[in-house]
C-alpha cells in the first residue's frame, strides 16, 4: 500500500525532526519507506537549492548576503516548482507505484503559504503553476506543526548559535536538520512569518490535514503522528 505524507510549518516547528523519526519508525515496523525533502531528492532539485541558497546568503547572516538577494518572487517561486516537478517525475510517482510509503518534509502547502500568503503572489496564479508542476500528485495526509512565529524563531535564533559556535556542526548532535533548506526564509521579516502562519491556518482547515501543537515535546509529537500513520497504513 501506498502513502504519501507531507510535513509542513514554519521555521523552527520541528518538521525534519518530526519526518526523520517517522521514517525511522516506518522502517523499523517493516515497510518500504523513502524520506524527501524539498528542495531537493534530484540532481536538478539540489542545483534549484544550491541557486537559493546561493542568492540568499547560505550562511543565513544578514552581513553574507549575496548581491543578487533580490530575487524576483515569481522566480522563486517558478525554482521551487521546476524541482517539485522533477521530484514528483522521476522520484514520487515511481515509489508510490511500488507500494512505498513517502514522507517529504514540505510539498505543496509550503509554496501556498510562502509564496502565496508570505510572498503576496495571487493565490490563483500559485494554485495554477502548482497544478501544472504537480501532475495530479497530492499527500494522503499533511502534518502541520504549528507554532506562533514568534516563538518559533526564539527557538530557530538559539538553534543557529549554537551551531555558530562550533566549528563542524555536522559532527555535532544537529538541533537543526535542515538548517541548510531554511536559511533563505529565516531572514524574512516577523510579518512574512506571521502571513506564512496564517496562511496555514487557512489550509490546515482540509480534512486531510493533521494539526499538532508543535510546542509539544519531540515524543508526544512523534506519538500523535505514529497513531495517525497506522490508520492509514494498517
Amino acid at each position: 500500500m501506498s502513502v504519501f505524507v507531507a510535513f509542513e510549518g514554519g521555521e523552527g516547528s520541528g518538521k525534519s525532526t518530526q519526518s526523520k523519526l517517522l521514517y525511522e519508525r516506518i522502517i523499523a515496523e517493516g515497510f518500504s519507506s523513502l524520506l524527501l525533502h524539498e528542495p531537493g531528492g534530484t540532481s536538478v532539485g539540489e542545483e534549484v537549492r544550491r541557486i537559493l541558497l546561493a542568492e540568499r546568503g547560505a550562511t543565513g547572516k544578514k552581513s553574507s548576503r549575496s548581491k543578487n538577494s533580490t530575487m524576483n518572487s515569481l522566480t522563486e517561486l517558478l525554482l521551487f516548482s521546476s524541482a517539485r516537478s522533477e521530484l514528483i517525475e522521476k522520484v514520487i510517482k515511481p515509489n508510490l507505484e511500488k507500494d512505498t510509503i513517502i514522507i517529504c518534509d514540505r510539498f505543496i502547502a509550503s509554496t501556498i503559504a510562502y509564496q502565496g500568503y508570505g510572498r503576496n503572489i495571487n493565490l490563483d496564479t500559485v494554485e495554477n503553476i502548482i497544478n501544472v508542476s504537480t501532475h495530479g500528485i497530492k499527500p494522503d495526509l499533511t502534518i502541520l506543526l504549528s507554532v506562533d512565529p514568534d516563538k518559533a524563531l526564539d527557538r530557530v535564533n538559539s538553534q543557529l548559535s549554537l551551531l555558530d559556535s562550533v566549528s563542524n556542526p555536522v559532527e555535532k548532535e544537529n538541533p537543526r536538520l535542515d538548517v541548510e533548506g531554511s536559511r533563505r526564509f529565516e531572514l524574512e521579516s516577523i510579518n512574512f512569518h506571521k502571513r506564512v502562519f496564517q496562511g496555514y491556518k487557512e489550509m490546515s482547515k482540509d480534512s486531510s490535514w493533521l494539526t499538532i501543537d508543535a510546542t509539544k515535546s519531540i515524543d508526544e509529537i512523534h506519538n500523535l503522528i505514529w497513531d495517525k500513520i497506522q490508520m492509514l497504513i494498517r
